[in-house]
Formats: structure tokens, sequence, C-alpha cells
């Protein structure tokens, strides 16, 4: 209901502020709390004995990822960046389900991040790091998560294609031979996966 409303009201100048700097705050909160879950997490010996890694935090950071894409264009340019970050905390993580949170809310943030030219160099940056554990998420070693990662991968090709291309060509052209068939076993997989869900 919020999120409707947002997209057809226009917003007076002070609730603008008002607003812009609500989710400027649950931007740094949010970020604030990754880093301190995420860091309980990566220190754990497993992800049994951390305790953190339950149904409840994963719902709450793709819920707040919801939020922050519902409302990017009203929320600021601060909350957006703040966002975008966000995301790329989450790829850090050692569990593979936030990863793919992360991933899955740098797609839906990306067409919402700042156009200066400093943050548009830090997109692309945040950008070739996101792409680059979708990738190996994709390794047939992985195949809880290679067909949200396939899933994922189609769409960065289409909202970041250069970070996209870029990673998987490197990938393939890798000087080492057994890491170079490691990647081409990627390869294979995600042409695999896309031909059986995309005939």
């Amino acid at each position: 209901f919020l999120l409707g409303n947002l997209g057809t009201t226009t917003l007076s100048e002070e609730s603008s502020m008002r607003f812009e700097a609500a989710m400027s705050d649950f931007a740094a909160q949010f970020n604030q709390w990754l880093t301190l879950e995420l860091g309980r997490d990566n220190s754990a010996a497993s992800p049994e004995a951390s305790g953190h890694l339950t149904d409840m935090p994963l719902a709450f950071v793709s819920s707040a990822f919801l939020l922050l894409s519902g409302v990017a264009h009203k929320a600021g340019h601060k909350a957006n960046q703040l966002g975008m970050e966000a995301t790329v905390k989450c790829i850090s993580s050692s569990d593979t389900r936030i990863q793919i949170s992360g991933i899955r809310g740098f797609v839906e943030m990306v067409p919402f991040a700042p156009t200066t030219v400093d943050c548009m160099e830090r997109t692309h940056s945040q950008a070739s790091k996101v792409v680059s554990v979708c990738w190996d998420l994709l390794d047939p070693t992985n195949p809880m998560e290679n067909v949200q990662a396939a899933e994922l991968w189609i769409v960065l090709q289409k909202k970041v294609p250069r970070q996209a291309t870029g990673a998987a060509a490197d990938s393939l052209l890798d000087t080492d031979h057994r890491k170079r068939r490691k990647h081409m076993e990627t390869f294979y997989n995600l042409w695999r996966i896309v031909s059986e869900h995309h005939p």
C-alpha cells in the first residue's frame, strides 16, 4: 500500500526532504546491521555454529532490498548509494543465500544508482564485484544456487552488460589451464540452465 501510494503521490518539498532523510537513516542502519551480522557469519566455523543464518535474517535482507528498490525513485541519492553498498556487503558473505539476496538487491537498485561521476565509477566497481560472485555461483559444484544465479546473470547482462561480458570473457581466456577448464564448465552450466528454463 505504501509503495503503491508513493508511486502515484507527489510529495511536498518538506515531506520529500523528510522522506529522503528517513530512507537514508534506514539504509545507514541496514548497512550497520549487515556489517555486524555478516561479521559474525564469516567468523563462524560453520553456518550452524554462527546461529545467525536463520530464515529471519535472510527474510529481513530480502525485505530491506525490496523496500529500498521500491522507493528508490523518491528516496534520494544518499539512500540509494547506501543501498548499493549494502548489496556489495551481502555478496561478501560466506553464505551463498545472502550472496544471492545481495545480487538480487543490486539488479533491483542499479537503475536508480546516483549518476555523478564519482558515484558512477563506484557503481561500475560494485557491478564488477557482483558479476564476479554471480559467475562463481554458476559453478556446477553449487547446484543449489545454479538456477537462481543463472536467472540473475541474465538480468545482469541486460543491466550491466560491460561488466558481465568482461567477467565471462576474462574467465574463459584465463591463462591457467585448470582455471580455464573450470570456467568453461561454468559457462556450459549457464548455457544448459538457460536452455532448459528459457527454450
